[in-house]
C-alpha cells in the first residue's frame, strides 16, 4: 500500500486514509464476511476491478449489497493509491475505464 492511500467506501463519509485505517477496515470485513464464492479480477492499465460474491454480502452498515461488491485499485509504481467500492459492476469498469461489459466468467 502506498503512504497515501485512500479507500473511498459506498458512501461519501466512509472514507480511510493511509495504510493503517485500509488494513483495519479490511481486516474488520474479512472477519464478518468469511464466506466468499466468486472472485474476478478485470485489469485496466493502472487500475484492476475486483469483483467478490458471496452469501455474507447483502449489506454493509445498512446499505444494500444483492450479495455482491465491486473495488477498483488504483495502482502507482507497484503500490495501491486508491480503493473505491461500487454496488454494480458498471459503475466500477466506467469507473476504471473498461469498456463493455466482460460479464462474469
Amino acid at each position: 500500500l502506498d503512504p497515501d492511500v485512500t479507500w473511498q467506501g459506498l458512501r461519501e463519509g466512509w472514507v480511510c486514509h493511509g495504510p493503517d485505517e485500509v488494513i483495519d477496515t479490511l481486516q474488520q470485513g474479512l472477519e464478518q464476511r468469511r464466506d466468499v464464492s466468486a472472485l474476478e479480477f478485470i485489469r485496466a492499465g493502472d487500475r484492476v476491478v475486483m469483483g467478490v460474491r458471496g452469501p455474507a454480502l447483502d449489506h454493509i452498515d445498512g446499505e444494500p449489497l444483492g450479495g455482491q461488491i465491486f473495488n477498483v485499485f488504483t495502482l502507482r509504481n507497484g503500490r495501491i493509491i486508491r480503493i473505491e467500492d461500487h454496488r454494480l459492476q458498471a459503475e466500477a469498469l466506467q469507473s476504471a475505464g473498461v469498456e463493455g461489459d466482460p460479464g462474469w466468467r
